[in-house]
């Protein structure tokens, strides 16, 4: 666990110190001895202990040494590569880029580098499995791009007629945009503002998610389906021993039936050291693995149910420990309670015995307030966002910046 004072993030540049406005963070994941995080314009950073001889490195840096600071991962940037997302492992960690394609690096115990080999990486390889499971998705996504931006330039170019305006403005290919207008062009105006060789935000293609714990790891697919690899010793995979052809484990991964068959799509997920959690687009939350090697099923009533633990839509899960004796499950509502539960929820301070974990328990009224009645919710104060890791779980409160 770190001891030092939480500081600021600080990247190294060879032309000198870096601004915040060079470089911005948008999603960082830590690991049990290693950390990861992802900027704006999808470059990757990693850093922490590199990993021993023949075991690989998380890193991705090609070599075995630890980096005490955040350490552009050159691979990506050389093969033009866009990160979109990043997960951290024990010993491993897996990245989706903008194309859709899914790298991991790191150990191969268990079968974590999902290769179908149990050979470590000391950098990124991708998971060629995935090119047949999401290409057709995403060339279907970007078939779609190239049909609506041909449609925004068809209309442009009506409207410039119209307006008798100069076509020389208007961009040579779908994805070009124009380099020579000027203000008195009518790409300042409204109706070419839109002509930027993208679509909005809000009609792109989804791209998929990934997830890791311990010792397995998993993908979200844009269609809400969960593909899984890495140990399966207590079915965190959810599946059985007895159908895995290695044993308690998989090197490649495999698709959680349970949900396609129950036509179930799943909106997030999250790993824990031997449990698995997830919540539905419907709303539903689900748990398998664990110490009792349970299969999938629902943690509770549907939350539109009067009976129901929890009161409010679910809209974040999260799993955290490093061991089955420390493993909890945690959820955060739209409303802005959150729920512990699993044996590792008693070890939180949260003043709370481990017999009342074996259900969720809401620990909006066990965190400490700083009496603004505004951003409380019915006995206690409402939770913005939170995270869990092997060591513990970090909550941010809606009434103070500062992370509790």
């Amino acid at each position: 666990m770190l001891r030092a004072p939480l500081t600021a993030l600080s990247v190294p540049s060879p032309e000198g110190p870096v601004t915040e406005e060079e470089v911005r963070f948008v999603k960082v994941a830590a690991g049990l001895h290693h950390f990861a995080a992802v900027t704006a314009h999808g470059v990757l950073y990693t850093w922490g202990r590199g990993g021993s001889l023949g075991a690989g490195s998380p890193l991705g840096h090609g070599d075995s040494k630890d980096r005490s600071r955040p350490t552009l991962v050159g691979q990506f940037v050389d093969t033009e590569e866009f990160v979109v997302d990043v997960a951290c492992g024990a010993a491993s960690t897996c990245v989706v880029t903008s194309s859709g394609r899914v790298f991991s690096s790191g150990a191969a115990d268990f079968g974590l580098n999902g290769s179908g080999m149990l050979v470590s990486s000391k950098v990124f390889k991708e998971l060629e499995f995935f090119r047949g499971v999401l290409s057709s998705g995403f060339l279907e996504a970007q078939r779609r791009n190239e049909e609506g931006q041909l449609q925004q330039l068809e209309a442009l170019r009506k409207n410039w007629d119209q307006q008798g305006g100069s076509p020389s403005y208007l961009p040579k290919k779908p994805f070009e945009a124009a380099q020579n207008s000027t203000l008195e062009t009518p790409l300042g105006s409204s109706a070419a503002s839109n002509c930027t060789g993208h679509l909005p935000a809000d009609t792109r293609e989804r791209l998929p998610s990934v997830f890791c714990g311990v010792f397995h790891c998993g993908l979200l697919t844009p269609e809400g389906c969960l593909w899984m690899w890495g140990r399966n010793n207590r079915m965190q995979l959810s599946k059985e021993k007895s159908v895995m052809a290695s044993g308690g484990e998989s090197n490649y991964p495999l698709l959680a039936e349970f949900f396609t068959r129950s036509d179930v799509q799943l909106e997030g997920c999250a790993l824990g050291p031997f449990h698995s959690l997830a919540v539905a687009r419907n709303g539903m939350v689900y748990e398998w693995g664990g110490e009792r090697a349970e299969a999938p099923h629902a943690v509770d009533m549907h939350w539109r149910y009067p009976g129901s633990i929890f009161k409010g839509r679910v809209t974040k899960v999260a799993a955290g420990g490093d061991s089955s004796a420390t493993a909890f499950s945690a959820v955060l509502t739209e409303k802005g309670e959150i729920f512990f539960w699993g044996p590792g929820a008693s070890l939180l301070p949260l003043g709370q015995d481990a017999a009342e974990y074996r259900t969720p328990v809401r620990a909006n009224s066990f965190l400490p307030c700083m009496n603004n009645e505004q951003q409380k919710v019915p006995g206690g104060i409402r939770v913005v966002d939170f995270a869990a890791g092997p060591r513990g779980c970090l909550l941010l409160t809606a009434e103070s910046p500062k992370k509790l």
